[in-house]
């Protein structure tokens, strides 16, 4: 064999076997052994001079014996693996996950004993929108779920049995937990079976990959279409499996049989606004205006209730397109409402002109004189002066004297009508009414008084308001301080909490906030008047917040104000926990830093509190 043919059959991952021949330039070696001395070894003939010079070798020795051609061909086999190689590397690895998996049952939960619950930790690693169907109230997710749990079964020695920290496995092989979305009405899986693998550590720790198209289902609230925001909830856990055996986690400190994540999608309304709001603005506009154009010498007028009846028809058609987009509630979305009242006013202003109409028509075709009652509304101001000072208008046929009301005029008095009426419209569709929770405890009469103000002002404005109160001096009794507000829920005060206000509220002599503003009163005096404030702030929040029954009472109604006095800062607690996007504090007292804290107003470096002050 010569060299070319040596390096190719390298190149191919031949064995190169001892006992060959070797050509190298005319001399001839034969190796009849595994290296060394051997007695059918025969001396290594010198290199020609040329070799010597271009390519000598690396020992100092210059006979090219047969273990150096042998350890030159396991260097290039070693830093060029063939095919045998890297399959002896993963029979090894075949062999390996053939013996961890002897005699194991993916049926049955991995656990030695049967007590221990299996904890899956869910982590969401990606979600992608794909479609929202608002009319049938889905949306399709692509979500992959990453899911990790301990298996009791798999774990092995890295110094003794295999040396790689992870290994992977057909996810067929192993147990899995069959978590499902139980939220989901329609679940396509991206990989096949077949296709999907799942990574185990040496300790036990089984980690897999779920990635699927899901339809989850999505109570959908339009009322504010195009301006809406969903939260769509999406529940994961065992499908078969009990609180006793499975429990999920999305965190160290939170574990359930079921966990719920929440997506909150808000919508763009930039599309609906060109497409739908603007047009329809424009064209209900246009048929007001248009109802108030000046009649031609014949006195026509029937270009005006063409208008409106166009009007009428295309806002009924836009009114189809929102209607067909929208879910079937019982709620009517914001822009519905707009399209709808501003048929109202088109189809009132063409029935107005029909009317006109039809008595101009009349007193065109015969004398007849209105009463003067009819002539007072339509002028509002005096139909005698009015018709007096368009005289020079006037083209009909009798004369002002005789009370015929004149077909031809340039402008008719239910202009103005029209005008208030439209004027009214938009201001009154610009108002829209919010829930809002006000947050007041029946602690110190005056701050009840002044909350309930607030309250009473916002009802009578027409906002939907619930005023919750703490009980706390039950020696007021009824005295809320709101008359206007109907829902004022009186939860009950914490009887830590109550005993300390009657300590703190009792008669005059034992009070200690009567005293709280005499001049006399001193610093230690008002830290501990502080003190039992703050315990009795601490203990009725304490009951408030672990109240789960009000929590959830209060969070179904989905406010969307929360005010309340900051004194101290449960009751922001309470809005944030209760998801409300906007609060405010209104403040009755003087000010004060805790207060100026809560509310982000700025302080000065250096200043005296003025509830400390004896100034």
């Amino acid at each position: 064999m010569d060299l070319e043919a040596l390096i190719e059959a390298l190149q191919m991952g031949e064995n190169i076997n001892s006992g060959v021949d070797l050509k190298w330039g005319g001399y001839k070696v034969i190796d009849g052994g595994k290296g060394g001395a051997g007695p059918n070894r025969k001396p290594r003939g010198e290199l020609p001079p040329a070799l010597q010079k271009k390519d000598p070798p690396p020992k100092p020795s210059t006979e090219l014996t047969d273990d150096y051609i042998l350890d030159e061909i396991r260097k290039f086999k070693k830093e060029h693996p063939t095919k045998e190689s890297l399959e002896s590397v993963t029979s090894k690895e075949a062999e390996f996950i053939n013996l961890l998996l002897k005699g194991y049952d993916n049926s049955i939960r991995p656990v030695i004993d049967e007590t221990t619950v299996t904890n899956v930790t869910i982590i969401p690693n990606s979600l992608s929108v794909l479609l929202m169907d608002q009319a049938e109230e889905t949306v399709n997710l692509a979500i992959e779920f990453v899911l990790q749990w301990h298996d009791e079964f798999l774990n092995w020695d890295r110094n003794v049995s295999w040396s790689q920290n992870w290994i992977k496995v057909r996810e067929s092989m192993v147990w899995v937990p069959d978590t499902t979305v139980s939220t989901s009405i329609e679940m396509a899986n991206v990989l096949d079976d077949k296709d999907r693998y799942l990574d185990i550590k040496y300790d036990g720790t089984v980690r897999q990959s779920i990635y699927a198209i899901y339809t989850n289902l999505c109570n959908m609230k339009v009322d504010r279409f195009p301006y809406d925001s969903q939260i769509c909830r999406i529940a994961i856990g065992p499908w078969s499996y009990t609180a006793k055996e499975v429990w999920v986690s999305a965190g160290p400190n939170i574990s359930k049989d079921t966990h719920d994540f929440e997506l909150r999608i808000k919508r763009r309304p930039t599309f609906y606004v060109w497409v739908l709001l603007i047009p329809t603005y424009i064209i209900s506009t246009v048929s007001i205006f248009g109802l108030f154009i000046p009649t031609n010498n014949l006195g026509e007028r029937e270009e005006r209730v063409n208008l409106g009846l166009t009007t009428l028809l295309s806002s009924a058609v836009i009114l189809q397109i929102v209607a067909n987009a929208m879910p079937k509630t019982s709620a009517l979305p914001l822009l519905g409402n707009f399209i709808l009242a501003e048929i109202f006013v088109v189809a009132l202003g063409v029935l107005c002109s029909i009317v006109v109409l039809s008595l101009h028509n009349r007193a065109h075709t015969r004398e007849w004189k209105p009463p003067n009652w009819i002539l007072t509304v339509l002028n509002l101001s005096g139909s005698k002066k009015f018709l007096k000072k368009n005289k020079t208008k006037i083209l009909a046929k009798q004369s002002i004297d005789e009370g015929i009301i004149d077909a031809h005029t340039d402008e008719g008095p239910n202009m103005k009508i029209f005008f208030v009426l439209f004027s009214l419209y938009y201001v009154f569709n610009s108002i829209e009414s919010y829930k809002i929770l006000v947050y007041t405890p029946l602690f110190g009469h005056s701050h009840v008084k002044f909350m309930g103000s607030i309250a009473d002002s916002l009802a009578e404005a027409g906002h939907d308001v619930t005023v919750l109160m703490p009980l706390l001096e039950v020696h007021h009794g009824n005295k809320t301080g709101v008359t206007l507000v109907k829902k004022v829920i009186l939860y009950p005060g914490d009887e830590r909490s109550v005993e300390l206000t009657n300590k703190f509220g009792g008669t005059q002599e034992e009070s200690g906030k009567f005293n709280m503003w005499e001049l006399e009163s001193s610093f230690s005096s008002m830290i501990g008047m502080l003190d039992m404030m703050s315990d009795i702030v601490k203990f009725q929040c304490q009951k408030m917040m672990n109240d789960k029954e009000l929590l959830d009472k209060l969070r179904a109604e989905k406010f969307d104000l929360g005010i309340a006095e900051p004194i101290g800062i449960c009751q922001f607690v309470l809005f944030d926990e209760l998801q409300i996007p906007a609060t405010i504090a209104a403040e009755s007292t003087a000010p004060m830093p805790m207060i100026s804290r809560i509310i982000g107003e700025p302080q000065l470096v250096s200043n005296v509190p003025g509830i400390l002050n004896k100034m």
